[in-house]
């Protein structure tokens, strides 16, 4: 759990790292967008390359573009949630550690997915519990264009995509319409 909760904040870190303080910017961007992307490219090349003999080849391949297209869909959702991730990792690593060796209580406290949001969704909440990305995508754009103008093109699109994410979050979280067919006699 640690390793997996230890990703997003490290990820984050790589990014800001390397847009404020290292020399090539765009070389650790392309470097974390390839930590999360290479995984979907790895599998599409496999499931390209591994058609089953009774599958056509039309049929393996719009598979392989239907499974993979949802895969990049998730790698850039990761992308797109990555500040709050890792705001949500870090909160649970030092709450943790907090609970283990300083305060020593609520050590088996925990909330099951979805218990604390017995209510429904709307778009202030969806902000309220997502500050983060946009305070570390506007922190950060100031931050670049004082100090490291250069790297601000390599940073814009993840900070607009990061002062978004809370808006795209509430839209994509809203349930499909429901299209009823009338069949006819």
């Amino acid at each position: 759990n640690l390793r997996r909760s230890a990703v997003p904040v490290t990820l984050t870190i790589m990014l800001l790292t390397g847009w404020m303080l290292l020399t090539n910017p765009l070389i650790w961007t392309i470097g974390v967008v390839m930590i999360v992307i290479l995984p979907t490219l790895l599998s599409y090349l496999w499931n390209t390359l591994r058609r089953p003999n009774e599958i056509e080849r039309a049929q393996h391949f719009r598979n392989v573009v239907k499974d993979t297209s949802k895969s990049t869909f998730q790698s850039l959702f990761s992308l797109l949630c990555l500040p709050f991730e890792a705001m949500v990792s870090m909160d649970a690593m030092i709450r943790s550690l907090w609970r283990i060796y300083i305060s020593k209580k609520n050590l088996l406290q925990w909330n099951p997915s979805g218990t604390d949001e017995k209510h429904k969704l709307t778009i202030v909440m969806t902000f309220r519990r997502m500050w983060f990305s946009p305070v570390l995508s506007l922190a950060t754009a100031a931050y670049l264009l004082a100090f490291v103008p250069s790297s601000f093109p390599i940073a814009l699109p993840f900070l607009v995509a990061w002062s978004a994410a809370p808006y795209i979050v509430f839209r994509l979280s809203k349930p499909l319409p429901h299209f009823k067919k009338v069949i006819s006699e």
